[in-house]
């Protein structure tokens, strides 16, 4: 391959330090973007002014062939001999491990059962020449080659813009690699994408077949209605700063009746791993409980409540900072305290995020008819620098397939990087909007929060923290939030956003986004061992630059006028 990495580094943090220097409103000088919506050819600002609505799902769970049928240690990993006693069952018959390996935590852990359906669920919208397809996928993630395929599979229909959002389940297969047997032998089989591929296409496909006239209802809802654990008994943050996403936010599609149901998108932040890894179960973790509440309805303990009908749409908020269960005590709706990770904390957290997503759609704005809708995408390049990521993808355990700029004669090098394509997004769904991006961005990215406004009570009690650093008193290496970023924040850029939302792990999956201040690597063993404190992330990412690089690009975007 031709050797271009120096120079195309050096181009993107030239544009970086330009982008960076200008005033947000300076959105003449920006570039415009890719696909701009209304306003380009295929989708002029001209036809009939009605929101239309469809929404599909489909089963996409693989099918368990091969299985550990013996567990000796009960570890919930597989060790054959020599490494220990377990044993498998060879379905095909073949000789090979064609296990569907769960992805997210503890490898190898091959899958024996399935506890409930890896789904794909699509929203589609049109207003007047615009229109746009939200796909979610019970997923860890999926990278922008594979989405690309999705895109062009549904290439033939008007639609304008895919979306595909996965909700990082840690409890579905592996469709990004690196949870397999080993560093060498890559966690995903070509069936899987097979599979996904085929039931999103046709979910696409039903969805926009069935767009009906349509009107929404809105919300946006702190979830943190516990009467005495606030947000704390379904969300933590496991990163300093500990800075929450509480916010819960629906958008609720019905026909223009009223009387139809279409479906409920609802956004929220919290890793889908609660189940943890002592199973060998595919599952969409606590995503599964929530959206059965929605469309069917509640009935635990006290609490009784019909269902909205429909489809429900989970897409997942900034988990960046490990926001997800970790130090999670969930009361159950029927009083039931849960205080270990599990399938009763997944169903405790679903639950209750369903009762709140409930309340919020019968307490919400709406419905309204005028929905105007908005969307730009930019296609980005961005260099990847984590070494340990080298391997992955130059081998081929990364199932993505846009690696270049690399010279494979050289070893990989500072000066030697193989590169990727990427993609920020902004949708405007009439007064919602949201920014979509193909990583796992830290909250505080998007509204701040370092002022402590964004840590709440329950957090700060239970894990005792130091406020001057939203750290606990025993980090090695806290936050020097000194050194952290003012407004604007991402959110601050968004005009007339009544709801604003941060779509992770979107249209693409790059591992962990991070302020620059707080991007603290080993030295040495940069990407490979964490710096001392708490910086597991920074192993999990794609480089130092990737936010950045992002960033300008984003706010080139958003700032950006005809």
């Amino acid at each position: 391959m031709h050797h271009r990495g120096p120079i195309r580094l050096a181009l993107a943090l030239f544009i970086l330090a330009e982008t960076t220097a200008c005033k947000p409103e300076d959105g003449d000088s920006a570039p415009r973007p890719d696909l701009v919506c209304p306003g380009d050819p295929s989708c002029p600002d001209e036809g009939e002014a009605v929101l239309y609505a469809g929404a599909a799902m489909r089963d996409v769970t693989p099918e368990i062939v091969d299985y550990q049928s013996v567990d000796a240690n009960g570890n919930s990993q597989f060790e054959p001999p020599p490494l220990g006693d377990d044993e498998w069952f060879d379905g095909n018959g073949n000789g090979e491990w064609d296990f569907v390996y769960i992805a997210g935590l503890g490898n190898p852990r091959p899958a024996r059962d399935v506890h409930d359906p890896i789904t794909s669920r699509v929203l589609v919208l049109r207003w007047k020449s615009t229109t746009i397809a939200i796909v979610s996928l019970d997923l860890i993630g999926y990278f922008a080659s594979d989405i690309a395929d999705i895109r062009e599979a549904v290439s033939d229909l008007d639609i304008d813009f895919v979306s595909v959002s996965s909700t990082h389940n840690h409890e579905g297969p592996d469709t990004v690699g690196i949870w397999g047997m080993d560093e060498a032998w890559p966690g995903w089989r070509q069936e899987f994408f097979d599979t996904i591929g085929a039931g999103t296409e046709a979910a696409i496909r039903e969805a926009y077949e069935n767009m009906v006239p349509a009107q929404v209802t809105y919300n946006q809802v702190a979830a943190d209605s516990h009467p005495t654990r606030g947000i704390c008994n379904v969300q933590s943050d496991g990163r300093p700063p500990v800075i929450f996403a509480e916010d819960l936010t629906v958008l609720h599609f019905t026909g223009r009746d009223g009387a139809e149901a279409i479906g409920t998108l609802v956004h929220f932040t919290a890793h889908p791993e609660s189940s943890d890894d002592h199973h060998q179960s595919l599952s969409a973790d606590f995503v599964y409980w929530l959206r059965m509440g929605i469309e069917d309805g509640i009935d635990r303990g006290d609490t009784l409540m019909p269902g909205l009908s429909g489809t429900a749409v989970f897409i997942q908020g900034p988990v960046g900072s490990q926001i997800g269960p970790g130090d999670v005590i969930c009361e159950d709706l029927d009083g039931t305290v849960i205080s270990e990770k599990g399938f009763a904390l997944a169903e405790c957290i679903g639950w209750n995020l369903a009762k709140i997503a409930l309340e919020a759609v019968d307490t919400g704005e709406g419905p309204e008819q005028e929905v105007p809708l908005e969307v730009r995408a930019q296609r980005i390049e961005l260099p990847v620098e984590n070494y340990g990521y080298h391997a992955m993808m130059l081998s081929n355990i990364f199932h993505r397939d846009d690696v270049h700029g690399f010279d494979d004669t050289r070893p990989a090098s500072v000066d030697n990087l193989p590169w990727i394509w990427t993609e920020v997004s902004w949708l405007r769904i009439g007064r919602a909007q949201a920014i979509g991006l193909g990583g796992e961005p830290n909250p505080e990215i998007f509204f701040g929060g370092y002022d402590g406004s964004r840590t709440p009570a329950c957090a700060r009690e239970m894990l005792d923290l130091d406020m001057t650093t939203l750290s606990q008193p025993d980090n090695e290496n806290p936050p020097d939030l000194s050194l952290a970023p003012g407004p604007p924040y991402m959110f601050d850029r968004l005009e007339n956003a009544d709801f604003p939302m941060a779509w992770a792990v979107t249209n693409d999956m790059l591992g962990y986004l991070i302020p620059e201040y707080n991007y603290i690597l080993a030295r040495p063993g940069a990407y490979i061992t964490e710096a001392p404190g708490e910086h597991y992330e920074e192993t999990n990412s794609v480089g130092e630059n990737a936010w950045p690089i992002i960033r300008a690009h984003l706010v080139d975007m958003l700032t950006w006028r005809p």
